[in-house]
């Protein structure tokens, strides 16, 4: 591999205004490397194959060009200068535009500003002592047609506010991860009072282990998967079997019938339609446990792997017909508890028509599984492997701010939350080499599915809005009132979004 920069380097990247900035890379051939910017050059020894070259303090700026020298010649253009924000925490804070189009789908279809940018950094993990991790090769992408949907819901929306009463360009490095512990946010000499770091990363030390891993998992699920298949799906999808029995929906349960169930099921909804429709319809199938293949009249209208998405399958109406019509869910539970979250849309939408498909339904057991499920396993869990993945490669980058929506993955174990929290704000600005300010969000409420109300989760809101009390240039915004019952993942990141502006506004004044 020739001379590279590192992959946050690349057309259309926003750095921070009025602060040193640093551009590195590899460069396996020369023994210096020079940057030009806005006529000014910079240089820098290659030591090692790796170089930093340090720029000097730009104002306010879009449209420029930089170019690194070395052996070779890379050119990134419409640099631009303005205020750049970290985004980190789980899957809240990751959750995307286009997941947020139940509550603000006006203002996302009209968004078209290409100065709010964001860099997605996807944590590549290395636990091994002599590993570094790299930042992986992503475009930066705007807040405009085509590109807006995969933003952060909660940053962009933060963005908006921020370039109104800024009017700067806006950078979001996004580098949040659905189900991150806290710990995952801290270096290891800082966790040994908390966790055996030793005990849960010994297995993931050596070069590859980790992905030989997950490869390994992935193999296991697949052959869990294939162990519930039936012959006959087609048939299955296409009619209501005898033998099905009742039940009302939505619910959750431990088996449809109350026995402990994991495997594949069907549940069945005869809906009547009074004209002959036409064009567009959709589907509106809440939320559901675990994965679930979707059926119109035998058709499939949509596929979902996992529990969380909302089910909003889009499909052409010539697949209805005027009269009866059958929808048909085959839905796969993997540890004994599933269903059809409450709480939720349950509706087919079709030529102005709404129908809703709460109510009585018919299901049918497809096949057992001999086990449940292959247990779950998320790398952005682990201690340590975020911090080194998503904080360290981002040295010699400067900030405006952070944002951390993150705790739902502790709510199980909320113990020493705050204090766990405090040093992993200190150990960012010891490694940062400055006092980045952050603001919390506290959680929205929610009840587990399964569980209800847990104390876990009201410790963890209580400790988060505590944080200002023992971290200094940190502010805290309250989520509290933005979900629903049920709802994890609340669609409300509009509201939340203008209260981290205010708020970090605030912090910066």
């Amino acid at each position: 591999m020739g001379m590279h920069v590192a992959g946050i380097f690349g057309d259309g990247m926003v750095l921070q205004r009025d602060q040193i900035n640093q551009i590195w890379g590899i460069e396996p051939k020369k023994d210096h490397v020079t940057v030009t910017l806005d006529g000014k050059g910079y240089s820098a020894e290659v030591r090692e194959k790796r170089f930093r070259v340090s720029i000097d303090p730009h104002e306010v700026a879009t449209g420029l060009v930089l170019r690194v020298e070395g052996s070779d010649s890379i050119e990134i253009r419409d640099v631009a200068f303005g205020d750049v924000f970290l985004l980190a925490g789980q899957s809240n804070m990751e959750l995307p535009v286009c997941r947020v189009l139940d509550e603000s789908a006006d203002e996302i279809v009209r968004a078209n500003d290409p100065l709010i940018r964001q860099y997605r950094l996807t944590p590549q993990y290395v636990f091994g002592d002599a590993m570094e991790a790299d930042l992986p090769s992503s475009r930066w992408t705007g807040a405009i047609p085509g590109e807006i949907d995969e933003m952060s819901a909660a940053g962009y929306f933060f963005a908006v506010k921020m370039r109104e009463k800024l009017n700067v360009p806006i950078g979001l490095i996004l580098n949040a991860q659905g189900g991150a512990s806290i710990e995952a946010w801290m270096p290891e000499d800082s966790l040994g009072e908390f966790c055996d770091c030793e005990k849960e990363l010994a297995a993931f030390r050596a070069p590859g282990s980790l992905e030989a891993f997950l490869e390994e998992r992935e193999t296991r699920i697949a052959v869990w998967y294939a162990g519930i298949e039936a012959e006959g799906r087609a048939i299955m999808a296409g009619e209501i079997p005898e033998a099905a029995k009742e039940i009302l929906l939505p619910q959750v349960f431990e088996g449809p019938d109350g026995e402990p169930f994991s495997g594949s099921a069907w549940f069945y909804k005869e809906i009547t339609l009074e004209e002959e429709p036409s064009g567009e319809a959709l589907l509106y199938a809440g939320e559901l446990i675990d994965s679930d293949v979707t059926y119109i009249n035998g058709v499939q209208v949509g596929e979902t792997g996992y529990r969380y998405p909302p089910r909003k399958y889009f499909f052409d109406a010539s697949i209805l017909r005027k009269g009866k019509n059958l929808i048909a869910i085959r839905l796969v539970t993997e540890n004994d508890f599933g269903g059809f979250i409450p709480e939720h849309p349950y509706y087919l939408s079709v030529g102005g028509q709404r129908i809703e498909i709460s109510g009585t339904w018919f299901f049918a057991y497809e096949k057992r599984a001999a086990t449940r499920g292959v247990e779950g396993f998320l790398a952005q869990k682990l201690p340590s492997g975020l911090f080194r993945a998503s904080i360290l490669p981002l040295l010699g980058l400067r900030f405006r701010g952070a944002l951390w929506y993150q705790g739902e993955s502790n709510a199980g174990a909320p113990e020493r939350y705050e204090e766990k929290f405090a040093i992993m704000v200190s150990k960012w600005r010891s490694a940062l080499g400055f006092e980045i300010p952050i603001v919390v969000v506290e959680l929205a409420d929610y009840l587990d599915p399964q569980a209800g109300a847990g104390e876990g989760w009201a410790s963890i809101q209580e400790q988060q809005l505590r944080a200002p009390e023992t971290v200094s240039s940190c502010g805290v915004v309250s989520a509290k009132d933005l979900g629903a019952p049920y709802e994890l993942h609340p669609q409300r990141k509009k509201e939340l979004g203008e209260r981290l502006a205010a708020e970090s506004l605030r912090l910066l004044s």
